[in-house]
Parts: C-alpha cells; sequence; structure tokens
C-alpha cells in the first residue's frame, strides 16, 4: 500500500513539474501586449533618449512586477562575471564592459525609482560578500543604477559593510569623468546630505575629482561648475576654484568669478582664488 501512495505522489510530481514551469512562462508580465523581458533588452539597447523613455515607460507601469523579475535576475545572473563586454550607448551615463544582465537590473533600477528598494538591498548584500567577482558585478551595477544606487553604495561604504578601495573608487572617478554634469550634482548632494561618514567619503572623492581627474576648459563644463559655485560651501567653492586655476586655455571664462572670489568670506575660498588667479596668470 505505502509502495503505491509513493507511486502516486511521484506520479503527481512528474505531472506538476512540466505545469508549473509552462504556468511561468504563460504568466510573464507584459505591457501593451509586450512581455517585460523584451521591454527590459529593449531599454538597455536603447539607441536614443526617445526609446530609452519608452521602455522606461513600460516598466513603471509593471511596477513590482519588475521589481521581482529584477529580483531574480540579479540572484541567478549579475554574479555572471564571464561575459563583461556590453558597452551601452553613451547618452545612458553607464561604465562600460558590463554584462546585459547587470545592465538590465541597473537601468531597471534607475527607472523604477524608490519601488526598486529591495533590489538594492539585495545588490548591496552582493557588493558585501566575499566573492570578488560577485562583489566586483554588483558594485558596478549599482554604480549604473543612478543617483539612488550611487548614495546605497556610497552608504554601504562609509558603514565599512563594503570595502570599496581601489579599483572601485576609481570607477566612481570613471562616472565623473564620463559625464560631470550628470554625476557631479550626485556626489555634491551626497557631501551636502548624507550622513557623516558619507560626507566624508565624498568629500574626498570631490577634491581629487576637481584637483586632478577633470579635463580643464571645457567650455561646456565650465559654466556648469560657476552655476553649482553659487549653492557651495566653502569647501566646494575652494576645490571648485582650483579647477578653474587648470582652466588656463578659458581665462575669460573663469577670471570673473576666480576675481569675485578674492573678497570671499572664507579664509580658504580666498587663498584658492589667489592660487587660481597666479596659475591663469603664469600661463599667459
Amino acid at each position: 500500500m505505502n509502495f503505491l501512495r509513493n507511486i502516486s505522489v511521484s506520479a503527481i510530481l512528474i505531472i506538476l513539474v512540466p505545469i508549473e514551469g509552462f504556468a511561468d512562462t504563460e504568466s510573464e508580465s507584459s505591457y501593451l501586449g509586450t512581455p517585460l523581458s523584451t521591454w527590459l533588452d529593449r531599454l538597455i539597447h536603447a539607441t536614443n533618449e526617445q526609446s530609452f523613455a519608452y521602455s522606461s515607460n513600460a516598466i513603471r507601469e509593471l511596477g513590482t512586477n519588475a521589481v521581482s523579475v529584477l529580483l531574480q535576475i540579479a540572484e541567478t545572473n549579475v554574479p555572471t562575471f564571464d561575459v563583461m563586454n556590453y558597452y551601452p550607448a553613451p547618452f545612458l551615463n553607464a561604465l562600460a564592459g558590463g554584462n546585459e544582465f547587470s545592465l538590465q537590473v541597473a537601468l531597471g533600477a534607475r527607472v523604477l525609482g524608490p519601488l526598486a528598494k529591495p533590489l538594492f538591498s539585495k545588490l548591496t548584500n552582493q557588493a558585501g560578500g566575499n566573492d570578488r567577482d560577485v562583489h566586483w558585478v554588483a558594485t558596478s551595477t549599482l554604480m549604473n543604477a543612478g543617483a539612488a544606487g550611487i548614495w546605497e553604495l556610497m552608504r554601504a561604504r562609509s558603514d565599512s559593510h563594503i570595502g570599496l578601495g581601489p579599483p572601485f573608487s576609481g570607477y566612481f572617478h570613471q562616472l565623473i569623468e564620463m559625464n560631470p554634469r550628470h554625476y557631479i550634482p550626485i556626489f555634491i548632494d551626497i557631501y551636502q546630505r548624507g550622513e557623516p561618514n558619507m560626507r566624508k567619503e565624498s568629500r574626498k572623492l570631490l577634491s581629487d575629482v576637481f584637483c586632478y581627474d577633470l579635463n580643464p576648459g571645457s567650455d561646456e563644463l565650465i559654466p556648469f561648475l560657476q552655476k553649482q559655485f553659487q549653492d557651495s560651501d566653502g569647501f566646494l567653492r575652494s576645490q571648485i576654484l582650483f579647477h578653474l586655476g587648470r582652466c588656463t586655455n578659458r581665462p575669460t571664462l573663469v577670471l570673473p568669478v576666480i576675481t569675485k572670489s578674492l573678497e570671499d568670506s572664507d579664509a580658504t575660498v580666498r587663498t584658492a582664488a589667489t592660487n587660481a588667479l597666479n596659475a591663469i596668470k603664469a600661463a599667459k
């Protein structure tokens, strides 16, 4: 009797397994008749901002269903380190060289906004693990996830949850160099509003970027930095002045701000302005 019962149970299980798999395939969430997997693929292969916005809207419409699928991808595919050669379109502001799975998770989280919080928790845990490959991929995924992902990564780093030494700090520099107008405000925001340890990390990063990384003399970057200058504290104003002092090929653009800063209320800023002015004069 027990033997027959075991056979019956086994038979039921054999029947259930394929049915369950079939149900999963058939029940994939879709929007406008197009499955989520296709929207995710279109998202990372977008060639212009219009197509990216269209796919982004579809993923936002799928909401929590999209989060569930992205969590599964993060669990099973993001740690894959062997295919790291994907190069997204420049307007996506994403690090090149990752894999398509990690970019799906990163850009999916970016467009989902606050709904993606469980996804950020998953990636932060992966980035804090002992497996270096998983750590690298999860970290770069968070970097590519936009402001929210970078905030989570900086918070984890400042909590000593993730030991982000070289080369990972270098990837932050790459992000900023790739699109300063997009990424500098994120790190300035962390510096101004983050927890004390986060502010400390962001301060060091910004100092390195302004002093060494940013390409001086950009007609687009200089006005942007001058605008940032107006809303910044003494530390940031002095760092921006340091960079403006390097812009020796654009004196007419930078001299008004530098000259005005000679009378700044902050002594550190006045010193930075004097040094910047001397650098400009020495280059003539």
